[in-house]
C-alpha cells in the first residue's frame, strides 16, 4: 500500500491525462459534489464521492504547484493553536 503522499503524487501525475477543464469548472464540480455529499447515505457512495473530490483537489494542487503537505500541516498547526488547553 502506498503512503498517502505517494498516492497524492501518483494521482497528480495520472490526472494530467484525463483533465482538461479550466480551474473554475473543476472548482464548480467540487462545490456541487460537496453539496450532494450530505445527501448520500450509502457509505460506498460517500467514499466514491470523496474520492472524486480528492482527485479534483489533486488536479488543482498540481495546476497551481501547491505543496499540499505544507498547506495541510500549516492549517493543522493553526488549528491546534486555537484549541483551548485543558
Amino acid at each position: 500500500m502506498k503512503h498517502y503522499e505517494e498516492l497524492w503524487i501518483d494521482a497528480e501525475e495520472s490526472i494530467k491525462q484525463y483533465y482538461s477543464e479550466p480551474l473554475n469548472i473543476i472548482i464548480g464540480k467540487i462545490k456541487s459534489q460537496l453539496d450532494n455529499l450530505i445527501l448520500i447515505t450509502d457509505q460506498n457512495e460517500q467514499i466514491e464521492s470523496i474520492g472524486k473530490i480528492l482527485l479534483d483537489l489533486c488536479y488543482i494542487s498540481d495546476h497551481l504547484n501547491i505543496n499540499v503537505y505544507a498547506a495541510l500541516n500549516n492549517q493543522l498547526e493553526d488549528l491546534k493553536l486555537k484549541i483551548p488547553i485543558k
